[in-house]
């Protein structure tokens, strides 16, 4: 009972995330970062809107903003999902 609720509290920021920012932000970023839950949920929702557009996710566009000024983007989801330092390093480069 306990996990569940962790996982749903680690959730719901990466859902509101989304909810008040569609069209992508830092808070989007910071949801993968900060809880694992919300940033499997970001993960899927940046996915689907590469499937959405009929493109999916390829090589050629894990690094690309999925938004117009934006630097949200599938591959960054991904890493910060396996090792949060890693965004640090992507900043510093982009």
């Amino acid at each position: 009972m306990a996990a569940s609720l962790l996982y749903i509290l680690t959730w719901a920021p990466g859902v509101a995330a989304v909810a008040s920012t569609p069209m992508g932000s830092n808070a989007w970023l910071g949801s993968c970062i900060m809880m694992p839950a919300s940033g499997v949920y970001m993960w899927g929702w940046a996915v689907s809107i590469l499937e959405n557009a009929q493109e999916g996710v390829q090589w050629g566009n894990l690094f690309v903003n999925i938004f117009d000024g934006n630097k949200y983007t599938v591959g960054r989801c991904r890493l910060t999902l396996s090792n949060p330092r890693w965004n640090l390093a992507l900043e510093t480069e982009v």
